[in-house]
């Protein structure tokens, strides 16, 4: 095999080989089937990166976890913030809580439920919500969902998705970092997970030319 080589993701390529490292990350988790009238989709978004925000803008957030609050965060100094989310308390780690709260920028609405999304006709949109049995509208420029996020497994073949297990058993196939850790996604444990995989191929190798 030749490991210097970069195939890009439109060019078809069969490669051979005697392991099999996936380190593909995750991806978002998108809103419930319904939500987002198809007028509005283009105005929704699930990464930060993507808003096309080049001028002061009002951006609803849905979800109340750490992501929530980071995209909410970064996009303070610049666009006005509310974010809403279901629980009565969120999810997110003490200190973007606190740096939330003390932002004028940024409101934050719990036990509040996204019910649909649809074009103002303004090109805005109308965000219908529900708060405690009661319905709610509000407005806004974009919505950014951050409700979570599930392992990047969509290129797997369902034949190989099926003997991944076995394939893991036998040290032949190994997934790290994101994609496999859920809620613990930090870079530190990443790292570890390449290293232990990368001497788990080392042993394998050095057992078969023994």
């Amino acid at each position: 095999m030749e490991w210097h080589r970069i195939y890009p993701l439109h060019q078809a390529a069969q490669i051979y080989c005697t392991q099999l490292i996936i380190a593909s990350g995750t991806k978002p988790i998108h809103l419930p089937e319904g939500v987002v009238h198809h007028s509005a989709k283009a105005a929704v978004f699930y990464e930060v990166t993507q808003l096309p925000c080049s001028h002061p803008a009002q951006i609803a957030i849905i979800g109340g976890g750490d992501a929530a609050f980071d995209y909410a965060l970064h996009l303070c100094p610049y666009h006005q913030v509310a974010i809403y989310h279901r629980g009565a308390k969120a999810r997110c780690l003490p200190l973007l809580w606190q740096r939330a709260t003390r932002s004028p920028a940024i409101q934050i609405h719990p036990l509040t439920q996204l019910v649909a999304v649809h074009d103002d006709g303004k090109g805005g949109l109308e965000l219908t919500l529900e708060r405690e049995g009661e319905r709610l509208i509000q407005k806004a420029d974009f919505v950014l969902a951050a409700i979570g996020r599930q392992p990047a497994l969509d290129f797997l073949s369902p034949a190989l998705f099926q003997q991944m297990h076995e394939l893991e058993r036998k040290n032949r196939c190994f997934r790290i970092g994101d994609v496999q850790n859920g809620f613990f996604r930090q870079t530190a444990i990443a790292v570890g997970d390449g290293m232990r995989a990368a001497m788990q191929i080392a042993q394998s190798l050095q057992e078969v030319t023994l």
